[in-house]
C-alpha cells in the first residue's frame, strides 16, 4: 500500500486556491459559449450541454478531492468514510474525463467533418474512451465497496486497485489527449487560408499540447503510487484539475469567438476603450513627426518659403501649389497646362 503524507508537498491553501480558480476559469469559458450561442439564436447541441455537465463533474471531482484531502489530514476519520471517498473519486474523475474532452472531439467533427477519416477517429476515440473507463470503474467499484468488516488485507486490495485503475484510466486519456492534440494539424496545414490565420488555428488547438503534459505527468505520479513509492496527493490531484480544465477551454475557444464578436465588440465600454486608444495613438504620431520636423528640417531659400512643395489636384482641374512661411500657409494656384 503506497505511503500518502498530506502534510508535505504543496500547501493545502495552495491547493485549495488552485482548484478553484481551475473550475472557475473554465466556467467561464462555458459561460460565454452557452451566451453567445443564445445571443445569436443558434440552437444548443450535445456539445454545449456535455460543456456544462463537464463544469459541474469538474467542481465535484474538486469537492471530492478536498474531501480526500481532509479526511487523510484529520486522526479522527474513520477508515469506513475514506474508503467511501476513495471510492466515489474514481467514477466522479472518470465521467468528468469523458465529458471534458468529448466536445472537442464533436468540435472536430463539426469543422472538419468533411474528412471522413477524422470522423472515424473522432467517434472511435468518443466510443473507446466511454467503454474503457466505464469498465474500469464497474471493476473499481466492485473492489472497493466494503461487503462486510473492513481488514486490514482489504484496505491493501482496495488500494492497490485504485492505484491500478488510475494507471490504466490515466494511460486512456493520455491516448485520447494526443489523438485530440494531433489529428487537427494536417486538416489545418490543408486549408487555403492566409499563414497568419493558419498559425492562429494552431496556437487554439496546440493549447492541447498542455493537457498531453499535464495528463502525461498524472500518469506518471499514479505509476509511482502503484509502485509503493510516496507521493504528493495534492500535486496528483492538481494535475488531474489542470488535464481537465484545459479540455473543457479548447472545446470552447469558438464559441468565446462568438462571445466576443457578439457581446464584447458592440458594448458601449469596447467603443470607448477603443476610442481612447485611438486618441492616445494619433497624438504620439503627431509628437513623433513634430519631433522629426524640428530635428531634421527642411531646406528653406533665402525668403524662408520652404524649398519642397506638394501639389494637390482640385475640383476644378487646377493644382494647387502649397509653401510654408513660418506659421503662414500661401497657395498659389497653377493651371495644370503650365506645369
Amino acid at each position: 500500500m503506497s505511503s500518502i503524507d498530506v502534510s508535505q508537498g504543496i500547501p493545502t491553501h495552495v491547493f485549495l486556491g488552485v482548484g478553484v480558480f481551475l473550475v472557475v476559469l473554465p466556467a467561464l469559458f462555458v459561460t460565454a459559449r452557452f451566451a453567445g450561442s443564445v445571443k445569436i439564436g443558434k440552437k444548443l447541441k450535445a456539445a454545449d450541454w456535455l460543456s456544462l455537465v463537464a463544469v459541474i463533474l469538474l467542481a465535484g471531482t474538486l469537492a471530492n478531492f478536498i474531501l480526500i484531502v481532509k479526511a487523510l489530514s484529520s486522526p479522527t476519520t474513520s477508515v469506513l468514510y475514506l474508503v467511501q471517498l476513495v471510492a466515489a473519486s474514481g467514477p466522479v474523475a472518470a465521467s468528468t474525463t469523458w465529458a471534458a474532452k468529448a466536445p472537442i472531439l464533436f468540435l472536430y467533427v463539426q469543422i472538419f467533418g468533411v474528412k471522413p477519416w477524422l470522423r472515424i477517429i473522432s467517434y472511435i476515440t468518443l466510443a473507446f474512451t466511454f467503454l474503457w473507463l466505464l469498465g474500469w470503474n464497474i471493476w473499481l467499484l466492485y473492489k472497493d465497496v466494503p461487503r462486510g468488516v473492513i481488514t486490514p488485507i482489504f484496505l491493501a486490495e482496495s488500494a492497490y486497485s485504485g492505484s491500478v485503475a488510475g494507471v490504466a484510466s490515466g494511460a486512456v486519456g493520455l491516448a485520447a489527449d494526443v489523438v485530440i492534440f494531433l489529428i487537427p494539424i494536417p486538416v489545418i496545414r490543408e486549408l487555403h487560408l492566409p499563414l497568419a490565420k493558419k498559425i492562429g488555428l494552431f496556437v487554439v488547438f496546440l493549447t492541447g499540447l498542455l493537457a498531453v503534459v499535464a495528463s502525461a505527468i498524472g500518469v506518471y505520479f499514479k505509476q509511482l503510487s502503484l509502485s509503493g513509492t510516496s507521493t504528493d496527493i495534492k500535486a496528483a490531484m492538481i494535475l488531474t484539475l489542470i488535464e481537465l480544465s484545459i479540455a473543457i477551454i479548447v472545446g470552447c475557444v469558438p464559441a468565446v469567438a462568438t462571445f466576443w464578436n457578439s457581446f464584447i465588440i458592440e458594448s458601449g465600454f469596447y467603443s470607448m476603450i477603443t476610442s481612447v486608444f485611438s486618441r492616445v495613438s494619433l497624438a504620439r504620431s503627431t509628437r513623433s513627426k513634430k519631433s522629426q520636423q524640428s530635428t531634421h528640417p527642411e531646406n528653406t531659400s533665402e525668403y524662408g518659403m520652404t524649398a519642397g512643395h506638394t501639389y494637390d489636384i482640385l475640383d476644378d482641374g487646377i493644382s494647387a501649389k502649397r509653401s510654408i512661411r513660418s506659421h503662414e500657409q500661401f497657395v498659389t494656384a497653377i493651371p495644370l497646362r503650365e506645369l
